[in-house]
């Protein structure tokens, strides 16, 4: 057994913060042609020195390559890194790193002292526009595409005429869904600020009159009824005391036997993997208190108390995102 497993981590971190400084600094925007050094340490109005240096280790983790005296962006930096383009993960990458702050507290936090950033702030602060395009984003890494690929081959959606996506920020899988099945009128649930980017989503898909837009909590205010299918993806992270009035609500919106869809990043039952939920379950602990990630039998058993029944699991997992998609009849009516 040798140590280098550590210095892979470190390397790994250092990396990282790499990376962090190109997007905080708009580099790939600025690598789209052949740009020499010096004319970008210009631009930036930073030391020339430490600019070529900065570039050659963008170029060493293969972000950037280098044509004799200038540097470009690659195929990845150009599809992912640039903010014209349709693939683009900046406002993403952006929030993730704008969390950072919060690993450096560990120690502190392990004392039971909240970090400093744990301010208590509505939702409507936490959940702004950059956060909605930042959480689109991230779905378009393949957790619409597994979950509209999944359920659009199952009977009930086939023949579903109202779907509520309960929680649906962006919209995304709503627009995903409405394109599957034509005969299906859908309506996104979230808070006021996150429907008002919703509906750029929706009104760019040209979808107004299939899509409705509701505002509200979830937790307390009504979502409406009389849906053949209820999906939620990655928003129901809470304590099962707070679930079971939610899950309620849920069962009674559906119609007689409709199908409720849960979309949530998995957890192994001994709470050690996969290790990128583990890690993202921490980073949520350190920001806030009041989330909780299940494993599919705990999420079922309070499932099972809010009178769903006919369970099926459908992993959707990626390296990237280990998720499941639960499936749950509605045992009790509508």
């Amino acid at each position: 057994m040798d140590c280098e497993l550590l210095f892979d981590i470190l390397r790994g971190y250092e990396q990282y913060r790499l990376l962090s400084a190109a997007v905080q600094l708009d580099v790939f925007s600025r690598l789209r042609e052949p740009t020499e050094a010096d004319d970008l340490s210009d631009s930036l109005r930073r030391s020339p020195v430490l600019t070529e240096k900065f570039l050659n280790c963008l170029v060493g983790i293969g972000l950037a390559e280098k044509k004799g005296r200038a540097y470009v962006n690659t195929p990845l930096s150009e599809t992912y890194l640039v903010p014209e383009s349709p693939f683009s993960v900046m406002n993403l990458l952006r929030l993730i790193g704008a969390g950072e702050k919060l690993w450096d507290q560990i120690a502190k936090a392990l004392e039971g002292r909240p970090p400093a950033e744990n301010g208590r702030r509505n939702l409507e602060e936490v959940f702004d526009e950059s956060f909605i395009v930042a959480m689109a984003e991230g779905a378009m890494r393949g957790g619409v595409q597994a979950s509209i690929g999944a359920l659009t081959r199952r009977p009930e959606f086939k023949r579903a005429q109202n779907l509520l996506d309960l929680g649906g920020g962006h919209g995304l899988y709503a627009i995903g869904f409405a394109l599957a099945n034509p005969a299906l009128e859908a309506t996104v649930f979230d808070l006021p600020a996150v429907i008002e980017v919703a509906r750029q989503y929706v009104e760019d898909y040209e979808l107004q009159e299939r899509i409705k837009l509701i505002a509200g909590d979830f937790t307390k205010d009504p979502i409406g009824a009389g849906y053949d299918v209820v999906f939620a993806s990655d928003a129901l992270y809470r304590p099962a005391e707070t679930l079971r009035a939610v899950l309620g609500r849920i069962r009674d919106s559906l119609v007689d036997g409709g199908l409720f869809v849960t979309k949530h990043w998995a957890m192994n039952p001994d709470r050690t993997g996969p290790l990128t939920t583990v890690l993202w379950e921490f980073r949520l602990a350190l920001g806030a208190h009041g989330h909780y990630v299940y494993d599919n039998d705990e999420y079922i058993e309070v499932l099972k108390e809010a009178g769903f029944s006919s369970f099926e699991l459908i992993d959707i997992s990626t390296e990237a995102k280990p998720s499941s998609l639960v499936l749950a009849k509605n045992a009790l009516g509508g």
